[in-house]
This record gives C-alpha cells, structure tokens and sequence, in this order.
C-alpha cells in the first residue's frame, strides 16, 4: 500500500472578510485555524454579484515557491493528461469540495485503459475532507485520472518537482 495521509477531522468555521473592488487580501491556515499545519484545501464565495479570483500560495523555505489559480468548481472526475517522469511523495492533493463523504480512486491510464492503482482504490474521502496521495512508481510517465464515488465534488492538484523546488497545477475537470 502507498502513503495516504489521513483526511481532516474537522471543519473549521467559515471566516468573512470584506475586500475592497480591485484589492486583494491574504489570508494563512493560521487565519483559519489557529496552529493548523499540514494541507487543506478551503472553498471561497462572493457576495451578491461580485467576482473573486482566488490562488493558492505555497512557500516552503528553500524548497520555493508554487502559485495554483483556485478552481472555479469542483467535478467527480479530474485527468492530469501530462504524467509526472518519477514517483513523488504528496504529488496529489485532493479536496472534497463538498459537505459529503464519499470515496476517492487514482487511476494511471495505459493501454488498457485507466487501471486503479494498487493501495489507491476507494480510500475514504470525509466531506470537505483533504487527502494527499504518493504516487508509485508504476504510475510513472502516465496520464492519472482521479475519480469519486457517492455525492463528492472534488478538486485535484498536483505537484511536481521543478528545479530545486515543486510546482503546482490544477488537473483538469471532466
């Protein structure tokens, strides 16, 4: 069986931040929750009609620094058409957008078509819950598909290595 760290346990509460036309503001985990470490994924909405772009800023020390444009929703399926050349610890993050509980599998897609991979079917995903997977070596250089079982909404990114760093992106939706 492969990595899989385990979902959150908890939501936390909803924050409400009023942002000027044409500004921009940060918010941190800290913000959310104070001393949170570790991954999570966070679903922001406007008010009224307005509209919001949203990034998802990573800085990891000497590691760097990767920026992902938000997702402006969540699909049951996500491809990531471009496989990653080597296996890599935490190269998928997966959010359960949604408030249901449900299940995840990680397909690499090959000749035969998208084949689970082992250790990577049907893992436990906890409404608004975040896993991180490591991909094994047999997905090497091929396309992935993630894919969700019940009423979950997901939203997939990946990391890869670049340079001395990671960089990420969003898959893309089905």
């Amino acid at each position: 069986m492969f990595p899989v760290s385990p979902p959150l346990d908890a939501v936390v509460p909803p924050i409400s931040i009023e942002i000027a036309p044409g500004r921009s503001a940060v918010v941190t985990p800290a913000d959310l929750s104070p001393g949170f470490t570790g991954r999570y994924g966070a679903s922001i909405a406007a008010a009224g009609d307005a509209t919001i772009v949203a990034e998802h800023t990573i800085t990891r020390g000497d590691a760097g620094t990767s920026v992902t444009l938000g997702s402006r929703f969540g699909s049951p399926r996500w491809w990531m058409p471009s496989g990653l050349p080597d296996p890599l610890a935490g190269a998928l993050v997966v959010f359960n957008a949604s408030g249901n509980a449900g299940t995840v599998t990680v397909s690499a897609l090959g000749p035969g078509g998208a084949q689970p991979l082992p250790g990577l079917e049907d893992v436990a995903i906890a409404g608004a819950g975040v896993i991180t997977f490591d991909l094994p070596a047999e997905a090497a250089g091929l396309p992935i598909v993630v894919s969700s079982a019940g009423e979950v909404s997901l939203v997939v990114e990946q990391f890869v290595a670049s340079g001395p760093g990671r960089s990420g992106s969003l898959a893309v939706p089905e």
